[in-house]
């Protein structure tokens, strides 16, 4: 599961990059460019929107688990435990990854 989940967030980083068509839809109306400029500003405007998302995303998650949480084990079977209430009710399913 964790190599199908790593597949599909880079192919969503991927096809906005490459396709840049919302974007485009966008920017050259407002601009009044030619489809060439149009699309290419429209590609410069999604590949810095989304690095930047990526960038802050992960770095997040590193914040949280280096400097926040540095207690908490990194592997979902720990994490499961850890999030586990004291009464013995198991956590939900959809926590963690690598299943």
């Amino acid at each position: 599961m964790g190599r199908l989940r790593c597949r599909l967030q880079l192919a969503g980083f991927a096809l906005p990059v490459e396709y840049p068509l919302f974007q485009y839809f966008v920017i050259a109306p407002m601009r009044h460019l030619a489809f060439g400029e149009g699309l290419k500003l429209a590609a410069q405007a999604d590949f810095l929107a989304l690095s930047a998302f990526e960038i802050g995303l992960f770095g997040w998650m590193a914040i949280m688990q280096l400097v926040l949480f540095p207690h908490l084990p990194a592997d979902s079977r720990a994490a499961r435990d850890v999030f586990t209430s004291s009464s013995g009710v198991p956590a939900p399913r959809g926590l963690g990854c690598g299943r």
